[in-house]
């Protein structure tokens, strides 16, 4: 009886488990839509993660193409 109960609990934690992680994606898929507010651009990162480096140990080269 008490495998039984277990199992039940499993499945209902399960449940809300992939409940919640519904939720969390469709909030990603809403905001990468509207697009992100504040967000800096790859080459924006990379550029000000460069800076004051001296070239030999830049980790990013400066342009992607």
């Amino acid at each position: 009886m008490a495998l039984q109960a277990d199992r039940t609990k499993d499945r209902r934690d399960t449940a809300s488990i992939a409940g919640q992680a519904r939720e969390l994606f469709e909030e990603w898929a809403a905001e990468e839509e509207a697009g992100y507010k504040g967000e800096v651009s790859w080459e924006e990162f990379k550029r000000e993660l460069n800076a004051g480096r001296p070239s030999h140990s830049r980790p990013f080269r400066e342009s992607s193409s």
